[in-house]
């Protein structure tokens, strides 16, 4: 089998590259955001998979692999998370907005602070070809979405 890649595989190439990552993660109260810095290195894997590999700089420094490709029989995008400092493996499904500047992947996973399962969305977004955005939020009981963590990249 070898599939030929499609305009949403080639839509994944916009990511490839050496970025510089700022995170903020929102404390309970959402007063005092935890910052970290890093770096991200995106490629392919062929013309079909991108594998984004990050390694935050701070003193608790953290790994994390991020994969992400397009399949054509599911008309979705697809994709996995894993990072150094947690024990759950993130499978993404989603699909990217009419004007082709919002990836939004949905996965589900452990609460962030409750002992339950959570549906969540990371949300990427293209400001220009050297900026982007990664927003995550999980669905709260009550039905509303809360931001769990933001990241700005900035290409190097």
């Amino acid at each position: 089998m070898h599939e030929k890649p499609r305009r949403e595989h080639r839509w994944l190439k916009r990511m490839i590259g050496r970025w510089a990552v700022d995170f903020s993660c929102p404390d309970a109260s959402g007063e005092n955001p935890q910052i970290a810095s890093g770096v991200e290195t995106v490629r392919t894997i062929g013309d079909l998979w991108i594998v984004g590999e990050s390694e935050m700089l701070e003193k608790e420094a953290g790994q994390s692999l991020l994969t992400i490709g397009f399949d054509p029989r599911r008309e979705l995008y697809i994709g996995t998370f894993v990072a150094s400092m947690m024990t759950h493996m993130w499978i993404y499904e989603g699909s990217v907005d009419a004007d082709g500047r919002v990836l939004t992947l949905a996965t589900e996973g452990p609460h962030c602070a409750e002992e339950r399962l959570a549906r969540y969305e990371d949300i990427f977004e293209f400001v220009d070809d050297d900026r982007r955005t990664l927003t995550s939020r999980v669905l709260e009981r009550d039905g509303t979405w809360k931001q769990v963590m933001t990241a700005t990249y900035r290409r190097i």
